[in-house]
């Protein structure tokens, strides 16, 4: 289960998903909200994992003695008070306080066996202590996801196609703090790849995702398609533009009022909203059910199944 206060994050941007199905008064509806909630709860059981593994990642004792030494290194160099413009020319060839080459590769050995495209590491003012793949930038202060950690200790992205290391998927960002003192020492940045999702394709046939049925995984925000799951498997998005979105517009736009209502974490009356979409969109037969209901926004999340 994934923290509450995480929930509308991984509602509003990272399950939004389409379901269309060309035979649709053909098939069970009940059978498609099931393998929309399997492929939600699939999604989010995985992403609860990488929370469970960065947790115990941050305690590890050779990430908090780097974090610690380097720290304590930039404070002797009196780095925070020289302009970042400086420091990154200064540290353009390492992007790194002090380089250790044994620190960084194990740094990849772990985001190869996590499935991660990237792992990079902070000390307390951002700058970079290790790394898995050389980063654009050596200070990281700033950066939504360092700044977000820093403040909330954990903190997630919007889905998306990452042009540095040409895989999709979702920052996720942990606090480095001190377990004896809980004192602020960095920040570990991981990016989630959609590989991590590969189970799912496995789940959905499971439960009977055939034809001309298709499941796919949105980022809303972006207006994109990260993976497409049918009875042949899994398709993931290899650029930004290269899986279409069954339903164009109309279920893109969707998504992205389901993003914003979910993370307003307000009750959810779904039959005016179904009513509110229908006049909107040129959408029929328009189905918005929650799990809970529709007493608020859990885990699960709203469904929905469009006959365009």
């Amino acid at each position: 289960m994934l923290p509450l206060a995480l929930i509308p994050l991984v509602i509003g941007g990272i399950t939004n998903y389409s379901i269309n199905q060309k035979r649709a008064r053909t098939e069970s509806s009940q059978a498609l909200q099931n393998q929309a909630l399997l492929a939600r709860g699939a999604v989010t059981n995985s992403l609860d994992k990488e929370i469970s593994f960065a947790q115990v990642f941050v305690k590890n004792p050779l990430i908090l003695d780097k974090v610690r030494r380097d720290r304590a290194l930039a404070a002797t160099e009196g780095l925070s008070d020289i302009p970042e413009e400086s420091l990154e020319a200064r540290f353009t060839n390492s992007r790194q306080l002090a380089p250790n080459p044994a620190f960084n590769s194990y740094l990849e050995q772990a985001a190869t066996l996590r499935n991660f495209a990237e792992i990079i590491v902070t000390e307390a003012g951002g700058f970079n202590v290790g790394y898995s793949a050389v980063p654009s930038d050596f200070v990281q202060a700033g950066e939504a996801w360092w700044e977000g950690a820093k403040s909330k200790n954990v903190w997630f992205g919007d889905p998306a196609y990452d042009d540095s290391t040409g895989q999709s998927g979702v920052d996720f960002s942990q606090a480095i703090r001190d377990p004896n003192n809980n004192e602020f020492l960095g920040v570990v940045k991981f990016f989630i790849t959609d590989l991590n999702f590969g189970q799912l394709s496995q789940y959905l046939a499971d439960a009977g995702l055939q034809g001309s049925q298709r499941v796919q995984l949105l980022a809303p925000q972006a207006q994109s398609v990260l993976a497409n799951f049918s009875d042949q498997g899994a398709e993931l998005a290899q650029t930004p533009d290269s899986l279409d979105l069954i339903g164009g517009d109309t279920i893109n736009e969707i998504a992205q009022r389901m993003a914003q209502v979910s993370q307003e974490n307000q009750p959810l009356n779904a039959l005016e909203l179904q009513n509110q979409w229908q006049r909107d969109l040129p959408i029929q037969n328009l189905r918005i059910a929650t799990s809970d209901g529709g007493r608020g926004w859990n885990d699960s999340g709203p469904k929905f199944r469009p006959d365009l």
